[in-house]
């Protein structure tokens, strides 16, 4: 959209009250399903009248505009000033006359907009320099928001419970956000540095592949939440894709509009060293992926490709900050969830269509907010994400349905499938997985024992009761209630974090003993901070 630049700079100077030529700006965030969007209000300080432009400029009526989110004053202010000059050039309501002062209540985004208004042009140097808005300034903004804002609703169908839920949108302070540091990649850990130049091409390969496959729409054929999958891709992907497909060349086919291009691309800005990745680049290319209106590939592909990007962007939002998740940030992963979901049963079996991170956010990040008496501030106006509500409420009785299958079993024979060392905690989800003893017990109350070390652990414990007629010498150590999915050759240890909260991390390749070994290692160092960040738990399995 050409700027009218000039236009706005030969716009008249009325010589007039300052409450007539005085103008309060500022930027607000509306999560109205399926097109959420920011809009830059734009109100004169005596509360006369108001205009709205919805954001970025152009955007089409039927469709969202999660192109543009800043996390910066910086990165919102090329679009806000551009819709400051069309706004006052285009817009009636605005009287087309030229402002004499501009305040904003960000004073990062006032001296960002100032500076970018003088960039593109704006000769009036009162117009460089943007003041922060007065509290009367404020108040009257509001007061002539809160009655475009229920039109808006009505408009958008919100009625009813929802109406009344959705609380009327707020400016936008985005000088106070702190950003979350970012991790380091899988190659920049300390265990990392001493590996080999082709062991650490193959973590990026793998870090590519994790964050591909865990968001990518499900289907009963592969399991790509399975570690093994992801290593059987990850080898193709470090010997094969990435030589043969230079980071160079898919950037300049995403920029043509190529979809799959445009997702690898954003995959491979986010494994680059830590301190060399650029958020809003890669927000940028998973929403082309989505947005690939002109690629001819299959249609099944696309969705596909759609859904995951979706999918991936929902941890952008989440764990953006560093510390609790702002409002906008959690309607604005909440919309990405939805739209993952809704694409994936597309192309997904219809009672499995939720990737694991979608679940995950869904569990820590909705769920706990409509839930009475969690850690999490309740947020009513969450129902609202019904595609979000629906995928939880089939993954429960899945679950519920997977669990009493494993308690039948475990009831018949209760020992069977839990390692009886009281100091292991591994639990098989077949009995095969477990070794018995092999003395004179009766069979019915043989212990099970994971290895042969447990064994000898258990042996002053067993030695008594191991003959006929004597009772079982299993304790029962049993705090929780096990591993919450079975899958075909797993041990699962349970892992205690804060307040009691316990998550079981699986695995079908690791051994008992690395299973304990990670288990004591990482519960002291990371479950507390994987827990309170909603990371940990997320997800229904941790699979190795």
């Amino acid at each position: 959209m050409l700027l009218p630049i000039d236009k706005f700079n030969a716009l008249p100077v009325v010589v007039a009250p300052e409450r007539q030529t005085h103008w309060h700006f500022d930027l607000r965030y509306l999560p109205l399903e399926p097109r959420p969007h920011h809009i830059l209000l734009i109100a004169r300080v005596d509360g006369s009248s108001s205009h709205i432009a919805r954001l970025p400029l152009g955007l089409p009526a039927h469709r969202d505009g999660m192109d543009f989110f800043p996390d910066t004053p910086a990165d919102a202010a090329p679009t806000v000033a551009r819709a400051l000059v069309h706004s006052f050039t285009t817009n009636a309501a605005l009287s087309a006359v030229r402002p004499m002062r501009l305040m904003t209540p960000d004073t990062g985004l006032a001296k960002e907009v100032g500076n970018e208004l003088k960039r593109i042009g704006v000769k009036a140097k009162e117009l460089q320099s943007i003041s922060k808005s007065t509290p009367a300034a404020i108040v009257a903004a509001d007061e002539l928001f809160e009655v475009a804002w229920k039109r808006m609703m009505r408009e958008a169908g919100f009625q009813g419970l929802f109406a009344q839920v959705l609380g009327t949108p707020e400016y936008i302070n985005m000088s106070n956000l702190k950003l979350r540091e970012p991790e380091p990649a899988m190659n920049e850990t300390p265990s990392a540095m001493v590996m080999t130049a082709m062991q650490r091409r193959f973590l990026e390969a793998l870090e590519y592949t994790k964050i591909w496959y865990e968001a990518r729409p499900p289907t009963h054929r592969i399991d790509y939440s399975s570690m093994e999958t992801m290593k059987r891709k990850a080898n193709y992907v470090c010997e094969d894709y990435l030589p043969e497909n230079p980071a160079e060349d898919m950037k300049e086919a995403a920029d043509e509009g190529i979809a799959s291009a445009a997702f690898d691309y954003a995959l491979r800005l986010m494994i680059v060293p830590k301190h060399q990745r650029d958020r809003q680049l890669i927000h940028k290319y998973l929403m082309m992926a989505i947005r690939a209106e002109h690629d001819d590939s299959p249609k099944e592909l696309l969705t596909e490709i759609a859904s995951n990007a979706h999918a991936i962007l929902i941890h952008w939002y989440a764990l953006a900050s560093k510390d609790e998740i702002r409002q906008r940030y959690l309607f604005a992963a909440c919309h990405h969830a939805e739209q993952a979901l809704r694409l994936a049963k597309q192309v997904s079996p219809p009672d499995h269509y939720a990737a694991p991170v979608v679940l995950s956010f869904i569990r820590e990040g909705i769920i706990q907010r409509l839930t009475p008496d969690t850690k999490c501030d309740p947020l009513p106006a969450l129902v609202m994400y019904k595609e979000c509500r629906a995928a939880h409420k089939l993954r429960v009785a899945q679950l519920k349905k997977e669990k009493r299958k494993l308690d039948a079993k475990r009831v018949k024979q209760p020992n069977r499938y839990r390692c009886a060392n009281p100091d292991c905690g591994i639990i098989a989800d077949k009995g095969k997985m477990l070794q018995q003893c092999g003395g004179k017990c009766d069979v019915d109350k043989k212990p099970s024992y994971c290895s042969k070390d447990c064994q000898r652990a258990d042996r002053k414990n067993h030695k008594d009761f191991c003959k006929p007629g004597m009772p079982c010498s299993v304790i029962d150590t049993e705090t929780s209630e096990g591993p919450t999915v079975a899958q075909g050759g797993l041990f699962s240890i349970p892992i205690q974090g804060p307040n009691g909260q316990v998550m079981h991390i699986s695995s079908s390749t690791m051994t008992p003993e690395e299973l304990r070994e990670f288990r004591d290692a990482f519960g002291e160092r990371e479950s507390t901070r994987l827990f309170e960040s909603g990371i940990a738990p997320i997800i229904e399995r941790y699979e190795f």
